[in-house]
């Protein structure tokens, strides 16, 4: 239903802020996402609908780190953050 959907959206924009996706974003920018991460796997994964300027823009991300030593989730958190603010930039320019 229409309220299920707004009371998921809404607990999915209440995510910790420093997390993957929305680490580089503006604070004023409403991010809808999930994160997750398999920390034995070195796998890392963000989806999200980022909300901006009436065009609203899916973003998937999922890193493999399982052929890695030494990566980890800082990593990660840098690789999917500098994506997401890439795609936010090449959105919020055009």
């Amino acid at each position: 239903t229409k309220e299920d959907s707004e009371y998921l959206l809404d607990i999915l924009t209440k995510t910790d802020r420093q997390k993957y996706m929305t680490a580089q974003l503006p604070e004023n920018v409403m991010v809808a996402h999930k994160y997750a991460s398999m920390k034995p796997d070195r796998s890392f994964s963000d989806v999200g609908i980022v909300f901006i300027n009436n065009r609203p823009f899916l973003l998937a991300i999922t890193i493999d780190g399982r052929d890695s030593k030494t990566f980890n989730e800082d990593n990660a958190r840098q690789v999917i953050s500098t994506i997401a603010k890439k795609s936010y930039d090449y959105v919020t320019n055009r």
